[in-house]
């Protein structure tokens, strides 16, 4: 058998944020006995050293064909569509290079590209390709591409021959990126059989598909880039299993095969292992259970509950999974974005299964004995007879919270009820913990201040467990905005804000500063009542004379930028207060 310096691919096929794939011409670790990788092994064999014979999954057919509308060459800037030609191309470093186009400019407003491309390209039925081809390309692929977004552009215009315009709905900077993967096809030859048929002007041309089964490219002679080094390309398309077993009997000179096989030796081949970003792992309901609106089944209360979540994270041995699952051939990966520049490395976690155990087993999931391990159980069945009631709030002693607990208290009291008492300091991370707790509590209602109630509530799984146990609860001071329809009691913040801000006019006051809290409702709402106090009394609203805050900052920053005013000479006789 002919001699091959060809290697067999691994494919990593494991689950999302777990495990990456290794490779891209660097070593991994490896042991004694292990073959070695390299990059940029040159291909030879398939019986002749211009040809070559690959095997690759079943999923790697398009279903669609070789069109570029329905997918073909699209979704990733470093593929080339083989077939077509693109404007653009990504070089290694992700910078732009032509292939097409040997110019474009940019108007200064971003609403116009335009690209100059070359004069001497030819469709491979001969037909020269100009800038009608590729306005006619992107103004199609507009239209029905089922695979990439095209809104940002509105139209493409061929100014003449070699000159394209494209015209934005909206200021694009990325759009050279999107230029390399879009592949430019004939109008003159362009039809709803296009996919099966296609014409282009890329490196290859399609010689045959016999679906299911291969696809053989042969070098396209009218080419007019560098010099084709393959002069055919087989695909053959088999599951990965079968990759291997061709690989072993000499039937392919490149066979895209499990990681598993990554211990295995073949004479003639050698192993390639390349770095990617292919991170893999699996995704879990963050939703309880219930129906969306069609009807459809949604969500699980378990995974819904981010202790849980949080166990399985911890909890997984990614190292374990990539020795024994993938042979070693890949690094623990904690996001969908690892090894991006804009991953963030709070997101690793150290492997810790006692840590999930406890997590799991607070959360009642679990429970220990000694001696024996750990069991599953139930989770709590809360009873609506345990004459207890939580009181939530964001503070405990500060303001005006001992008197508002105080007469919760005296109310419950005489009613025969207990209270547990809770605060959050005002953190959205500490409501969802006191939350849990709670839920794990016999409890017959909650009452409770949200914290930071002008954002997005990111735990509102926690109040659909409260609803799904029917543990009634009540918002006091401010209510979430997607939670408007529960019951809540709340002060006039509005008018408040309106009317001390009338006081201060009607005593003669005209500049008037306003400090609010921006990360509150009562913030919001206030502002909105110090504005129409204003605007009523025709006095001009200016922005420069807020002051807004953090609960964070409270402390430091109203002290400084009213400092800062009064530093300034700033035109001030009152002030209106968030707080008093």
């Amino acid at each position: 058998m002919k001699s091959r310096k060809l290697s067999f691919i691994i494919a990593m096929m494991l689950g999302i944020n777990l495990l990456s794939a290794c490779g891209s011409g660097q070593e991994a670790p490896r042991g004694d006995g292990r073959q070695q990788e390299e990059q940029g092994t040159e291909l030879s064999g398939g019986g002749a050293g211009d040809s070559v014979i690959v095997a690759m999954g079943p999923n790697s057919e398009p279903e669609a064909g070789f069109d570029p509308a329905y997918g073909w060459g699209a979704g990733e800037h470093v593929h080339e569509p083989l077939i077509q030609s693109t404007l653009t191309v990504t070089n290694p470093d992700l910078s732009i290079g032509y292939d097409l186009a040997t110019d474009m400019q940019v108007s200064e407003d971003g609403m116009i590209w335009t690209v100059t491309i070359r004069d001497d390209v030819k469709f491979t039925d001969g037909e020269a390709l100009t800038a009608s081809d590729v306005a006619f390309t992107y103004n199609t692929v507009k239209e029905i591409s089922s695979v990439n977004d095209f809104t940002m552009l509105a139209e493409a215009v061929a100014v003449d021959d070699t000159t394209v315009e494209f015209h934005m709905a909206q200021a694009y900077s990325i759009w050279p990126y999107t230029m390399a993967i879009v592949g430019i096809v004939p109008e003159h030859a362009y039809g709803s059989d296009y996919g099966e048929h296609p014409i282009g002007s890329g490196r290859y041309l399609m010689k045959q598909w016999d679906k299911g089964q291969q696809i053989i490219f042969e070098a396209n002679p009218d080419y007019y880039g560098e010099e084709i080094k393959m002069k055919q390309v087989t695909i053959v398309f088999m599951e990965e299993d079968a990759a291997f077993a061709a690989a072993m009997a000499g039937q392919v000179d490149l066979a895209y095969t499990a990681a598993a096989y990554s211990d295995q030796t073949i004479d003639g081949y050698e192993l390639l292992a390349f770095e990617t970003v292919d991170n893999r792992g699996f995704n879990l309901p963050a939703v309880p259970a219930g129906t969306d609106e069609g009807g459809n089944a949604v969500g699980n209360d378990f995974t819904a509950d981010s202790q849980v979540r949080r166990a399985i994270n911890i909890g997984l041995d990614r190292q374990e999974m990539l020795e024994n699952v993938v042979n070693g051939y890949g690094t623990p990966a904690y996001s969908v974005c690892d090894k991006m520049p804009w991953y963030n490395s709070a997101a690793e976690v150290e492997y810790n299964p006692e840590e999930a155990k406890t997590i799991l087993e607070n959360a009642g999931y679990v429970y220990a004995e000694h001696g024996r391990g750990t069991f599953c159980c139930e989770p709590v069945h809360h009873s609506r007879k345990s004459k207890n009631i939580a009181v939530v709030t964001t503070y405990l002693s500060d303001y005006i919270f001992p008197r508002v607990i105080q007469g919760i208290d005296t109310i419950l009291t005489r009613e025969g009820y207990s209270i547990i008492l809770k605060n959050t300091k005002n953190s959205r991370s500490q409501e969802a913990k006191c939350l849990e707790e709670l839920l794990q509590k016999d409890i017959d209602g909650i009452i409770i201040e949200p914290s930071k109630s002008q954002i997005y509530c990111n735990h509102m799984n926690l109040y659909h467990k409260l609803d799904e146990y029917e543990i009634p609860y009540v918002f006091i001071q401010g209510c979430f905005s997607k939670m408007k329809h529960k019951p809540q009691v709340l002060m006039d913040d509005c008018k408040g804000g309106y009317l001390i801000t009338k006081y201060l006019i009607d005593t003669g006051h005209k500049n008037i500063i306003g400090v609010f809290k921006s990360d509150d409702i009562q913030g919001q709402n206030r502002h909105k009542g110090y504005v129409m106090a204003l605007q009523e009394a025709g006095i001009y609203y200016d922005p420069d004379k807020i002051v807004w805050f953090y609960t964070e900052d409270r402390k430091i920053h109203p002290y400084e930028s009213i400092y800062q005013m009064a530093v300034n000479q700033s035109s001030m006789d009152a002030i209106v207060c968030y707080n008093d």
